[in-house]
């Protein structure tokens, strides 16, 4: 968490700052064990949550970041002071390419994001009030011994199924050879 908020430091501070806004970081890290999974992955998660934090509070607001132990569950939550996600779009935030940002999102980092707690044998859940901010809580499992950080697991290849993917892009000419070069995959 720490290293994810000196990654976002420019953006949580030092624009926010040039901009004449202010954005408080409050941090209560309780003591919480190691979990399975790939460090990069729940950076990943954890990076998205605060960006988006930061974009429901254009006027600053605070950002606050809580660590908690259960029986077998490590508990994260962040939290904001932003504007809320409205209750008619709140239970679609994590599908893929739903985004309320425009032009400037693809609309994937929700999704990912769950995606990435779910293949770690977690959970997130939603929160949120409008005009008074979200919070998003996290749990995902204990590991008692502390190892080498392992990759989550992939989701397994059905043999012999056929699978579609989906390209999206402006240009004719960029989304003719992508075709190809998946075609010829």
């Amino acid at each position: 968490l720490d290293n994810v908020l000196e990654f976002t430091k420019t953006r949580w501070r030092n624009e926010a700052e040039s901009k004449g806004v202010r954005v408080a970081v409050q941090k209560d890290y309780g003591a919480i064990p190691h979990t399975p999974g790939s460090a990069s992955e729940l950076r990943e998660v954890f990076t998205n949550l605060i960006n988006n934090a930061l974009d429901a509070m254009p006027d600053g607001g605070m950002i606050s970041i809580k660590t908690a132990r259960d029986n077998h569950h490590i508990i994260l939550t962040i939290a904001d002071t932003g504007v809320g996600i409205p209750a008619a779009i709140r239970n679609r935030i994590f599908d893929p390419f739903f985004t309320t940002k425009g032009v400037r999102s693809t609309g994937l980092g929700m999704s990912i994001s769950h995606n990435i707690i779910e293949r770690h044998k977690g959970s997130i859940l939603v929160e949120s009030e409008e005009g008074r901010g979200t919070v998003f809580t996290i749990h995902l499992p204990i590991c008692e011994k502390a190892g080498q950080e392992k990759p989550a697991a992939a989701p397994a290849a059905a043999s012999g199924k056929k699978a579609r993917i989906l390209i999206i892009e402006d240009e004719e000419e960029i989304r003719q050879l992508l075709r190809d070069i998946v075609i010829s995959q």
